[in-house]
């Protein structure tokens, strides 16, 4: 035959049995010999969810096991079908091979046992009758209502209702399911209209769906309907209710046929869940914190919450969702990788304290908590972020004021250290000072009483050789006083200081003592030397430490000298005072710097303050000073001052 012929026959057979097949109120698929779908009833379109005919599908596409290898019957037995929404179903299905236009296919009757999974055993009895009905269907329409009187006895089996009225909603026929539910006797079957036991306010859906039905005869129409128990209980059933057209004495009549199943437990479910979901809505929506719903795989938000909208200054919801609340973070050094992030709310709860730009370029901190949780057969990250910038401000104000608590406390101890240091070197100094003054004083009352009764002329003038002495002695008490007392009281003021000519000033002070002690002074500063300091203390600390070498000479040394050195480098001015004088003994070398500290053995003696004065100069200038001394041979003091710019 001619393909041409072929399809006029092909043509010929659905349009004489479209409307046998679409009578049947199961789904039909027939099939070529590749398993791809040549007709589908209406039926088969709602089983496999499809807006449209099934046709030019594989048949395999729809079985969720793997298909490779395995033959057509083989295929045709796997219960678990996948819709075309990837939603998994239950069926059952019998085939029938045929031979149409001398090519091989299959006729395939497929029942939904998605509800009924738990009573495999009696579906598969239903399903064996079903497969039988199916062949007569295919050759007759009346072979159809014979098979359907030997499924009257096997439909009082299922669990899901089957009932058949009349065009009124007289009920014609029911199952032992129907009537058990509802207490109906057979005898009693044919006196109840449908509407008696349907809820009140469902009566009008139902003359709907009734007038539905007879206006599109296949058509299936599927509604839920509360209808009452004897008990006058609440039951919600799910029917799917079509149209039948039948024969009784010769004439055609309309029958409607439902099945139905009992979704009271569902309904009470979704009541449960649409409640739980309303609630957490209402607490998601009105908390005080920004929430968000983030997506595991792309960290993009899901949701969120007004809150969430009003703290990174969105316009709408719309325009955050979608975004990654990530990218608002400011990054810090310490900041967590996002990816770290994910894995550790997948463990439990991540909390941290973070900052955030918001949409229109504002900043504030925010209290970050994060968790993922199971959702359904996905995984959600519920994010809460609250708003602690007025803590996070509080805290810093309060660290500034522990901060300057802490600069005054220690200023305080520094100050109180201070004070009874100077309450010490006070107690000292009066004590000492008082016994030093006293002491010239008192030696040249004496000598004076002496030379008053002295007839010896040159006995007097050694007597007032003394006083002489004695009163060098206070001179230098009273300046070394006066220097302490500068030192203490005066505030630091700095100048450029030509260092080889101040120097040079001091020591012209101490001319007279120089050629009479026959002492060697060597200058060695450059003229161009100049230092920024003090000229006050400066000359304070260049006096005594001069003063000192001239005081301390060694008197049986032929060569006596003095040398004062210069150097500096990018830190620190160094000055040098050296002298061949009779040293200071080593033990007494950590001791010279306190305040009246004398060494009473070398036959010369000081005031006891002049290095303590030195020592408080430096101190007030942040320099050092260091000794090296070797008894018997001399002393060399460096003094180290920092490199200021004027």
């Amino acid at each position: 035959m001619s393909e041409q012929g072929a399809g006029i026959l092909e043509s010929l057979f659905f349009e004489s049995k479209i409307d046998f097949i679409e009578s049947i109120p199961g789904a039909c698929l027939i099939l070529n010999s590749e398993l791809v779908i040549i007709f589908d009833n209406h039926n088969a379109q709602i089983l496999y969810e499809s807006n449209s005919s099934l046709k030019g599908i594989d048949f395999r596409r729809l079985v969720l096991a793997d298909t490779k290898d395995i033959s057509n019957e083989s295929i045709f037995q796997q219960s678990e079908h996948i819709t075309l929404s990837r939603k998994t179903i239950y069926v059952g299905v019998k085939f029938n091979p045929i031979s149409l236009n001398d090519q091989h296919c299959y006729v395939l009757l497929i029942n939904d046992l998605s509800e009924v999974k738990k009573n495999q055993l009696k579906i598969a009895d239903l399903i064996s009758e079903t497969h039988t009905l199916s062949e007569a269907i295919l050759k007759t329409q009346t072979e159809l209502v014979r098979q359907e009187k030997r499924l009257h006895s096997l439909v009082h089996s299922q669990l899901n209702f089957l009932i058949r009225t009349d065009t009124k909603g007289q009920i014609t026929f029911a199952n032992n399911s129907f009537k058990k539910l509802f207490e109906i006797d057979d005898s009693e079957l044919e006196t109840i209209n449908i509407k008696d036991i349907i809820a009140e306010k469902d009566t009008p859906v139902w003359e709907t769906v009734l007038n539905g039905c007879q206006k599109n005869l296949n058509k299936s129409i599927v509604s839920i309907f509360k209808m009452v128990l004897p008990d006058q209980q609440v039951v919600h059933i799910e029917w799917e209710i079509y149209s039948l057209i039948t024969e009784e004495d010769g004439e055609e009549k309309i029958e409607i046929q439902a099945v139905g199943n009992n979704i009271t437990d569902k309904k009470k479910t979704e009541l449960e869940l649409q409640k739980a979901l309303t609630i957490f809505t209402s607490v998601f929506n009105q908390s005080s914190d920004a929430l968000f719903l983030v997506n595991t795989n792309n960290a993009k938000i899901i949701d969120c919450n007004n809150k969430a909208v009003e703290l990174f200054e969105f316009d709408e919801k719309e325009g955050f969702i979608g975004k990654k609340g990530y990218d608002y973070e400011v990054k810090s050094e310490d900041h967590i990788p996002l990816d770290t992030l994910m894995k550790a709310s997948e463990k439990g709860n991540v909390y941290r304290e973070v900052k955030y730009k918001t949409n229109k370029a504002n900043y504030f901190w925010g209290d970050f908590a994060a968790k993922t949780i199971p959702i359904l057969e996905e995984k959600i990250m519920f994010v809460r972020v609250t708003n602690i910038t007025d803590k996070k401000e509080k805290e810093s104000k309060i660290n500034g004021l522990l901060e300057e608590t802490l600069l005054v406390n220690q200023e305080l101890k520094s100050k109180n250290h201070a004070l009874n240091k100077a309450n010490r070197e006070l107690d000292n100094f009066v004590y000492r000072v008082s016994h030093d003054l006293r002491a010239p004083i008192a030696s040249t009352l004496g000598l004076i009483d002496l030379a008053k009764i002295e007839t010896d002329k040159e006995k007097a003038d050694e007597y007032l050789q003394y006083i002489r002495q004695s009163m060098h002695k206070l001179d230098d008490l009273i300046r070394d006083i006066l220097d302490y007392s500068k030192n203490n009281r005066m505030e630091v003021q700095r100048e450029n200081v030509a260092l080889q000519q101040l120097t040079e000033s001091v020591i012209s002070q101490y001319q007279f003592l120089i050629e009479d002690k026959g002492i060697r002074v060597i200058n060695d500063i450059s003229e161009k030397a100049s230092i920024y300091t003090d000229v006050r203390r400066f000359t304070v600390i260049l006096n005594n430490l001069i003063s000192n070498a001239i005081r301390y000479s060694n008197p049986y040394k032929e060569d006596k000298y003095i040398k004062i050195e210069y150097d500096c480098d990018e830190r620190e001015h160094i000055i040098a005072v050296s002298d061949n004088g009779i040293g200071i003994p080593n033990k007494y070398q950590s001791d010279i710097f306190k305040m009246f500290f004398r060494i009473d053995n070398r036959g010369v003696s000081g005031s006891g303050i002049g290095l303590y004065i030195v020592k408080e100069s430096l101190d007030k200038l942040n320099g050092k000073i260091n000794v090296y001394s070797i008894e018997g041979k001399g002393t060399t003091f460096t003094v180290s001052l920092p490199m200021l710019q004027a």
